[in-house]
């Protein structure tokens, strides 16, 4: 999510403006301190105008988007739907 922020050249209190997150949000999402809800993610990815997948970097040791958006279903208790 960082980087993805970064590519666009805003700031952490850009993106939490855009997305209507609060900075403290935005910072923890970032330090790996929290993890967003769906929500939070929607919300992020429309202030970035990139896909949710793009938020999240698969080669780093926190496991694939997969992985991520299994999470987020259990903890949330969505139906996560495989594309065909």
């Amino acid at each position: 999510m960082k980087q993805a922020r970064k590519n666009i050249g805003f700031n952490q209190d850009d993106l939490a403006e855009k997305s209507g997150l609060s900075l403290g949000m935005i910072k923890d999402i970032e330090r790996g301190k929290k993890w967003p809800s769906p929500a939070s993610l929607e919300a992020i990815s429309k202030a970035l105008k990139v896909p949710v997948s793009i938020l999240f970097d698969e080669n780093e040791d926190k496991g694939s988007i997969d992985d991520l958006m299994n999470l987020l279903a259990r903890t949330y208790h969505y139906q996560v739907r495989k594309k065909v």
